[in-house]
């Protein structure tokens, strides 16, 4: 099935047509492209972890609040010996996972907070052979820690535990800014008009709690030019 979308409006005041797709987004990930992802009344930017690279990592960064977290399952978090944060109301349980510190990998990095070491950090804490002396705690990347036995709605925490069963290591994610209000976080119509502009696929959470996995995503293909 199709879902006819009004794309952004062209300089010529044409607007063009796109067509979203219902499909996962799994395969995109595993191939190291980049998703908007629009979950939870907020749109994101996530990535696999496992293919992490500068450039993507940079970009991710320059269109989102900088912000960048990881999110992996909490057994993984428990044997790297990373801690959750104190709880903070704003960040209640129903959102499928729980905030723990920041950290670097402890070799291959300069300061942490580079695309390129940030990138890096991604890759080790994607490596199931990595160990707690292969990270520096406090750190520049912000692990959140996955509920592993997560069913609710929210997409974010699905799709990081379904990266992690296939072997793409975690989701890495940070919220889009807006292109036409930048003092404010982005909504549905930037964040389509985000995926249509860069040519990125996009999907969104499922509303209904038992929904199965195969249907969770709707996705944008990249626009034609």
């Amino acid at each position: 099935m199709t879902i006819d979308i009004d794309a952004p409006i062209r300089p010529s005041g044409q607007r063009s047509r796109r067509t979203i797709e219902s499909t996962a987004v799994d395969a995109a990930l595993a191939r190291g492209e980049t998703i908007v992802l629009w979950d939870d009344e907020r749109a994101w930017l996530g990535y696999a972890a496992d293919t992490a690279t500068t450039a993507q990592t940079a970009f991710v960064i320059r269109h989102t609040s900088g912000f960048l977290q990881i999110a992996l399952p909490s057994p993984a978090c428990d044997r790297l010996l990373i801690p959750l944060t104190p709880a903070l109301p704003s960040r209640p349980s129903a959102q499928g996972y729980q905030q723990c510190i920041g950290v670097d990998a402890a070799q291959g990095v300069t300061t942490g907070i580079s695309a390129a070491d940030r990138a890096r950090t991604a890759g080790v804490l994607a490596d199931s052979r990595t160990d707690p002396g292969d990270l520096v705690r406090p750190g520049h990347l912000v692990v959140v820690a996955v509920d592993p036995d997560y069913s609710g709605k929210r997409a974010v925490p699905r799709l990081a535990l379904r990266l992690d069963a296939s072997g793409h290591g975690g989701l890495v994610f940070a919220e889009l800014v807006s292109s036409r209000r930048p003092h404010t976080m982005a909504d549905e119509h930037d964040a389509v008009s985000f995926a249509l502009a860069h040519q990125l696929r996009m999907c969104a959470g499922v509303t209904t709690p038992g929904a199965s996995l195969d249907a969770l995503y709707r996705t944008y293909p990249p626009a034609v030019h």
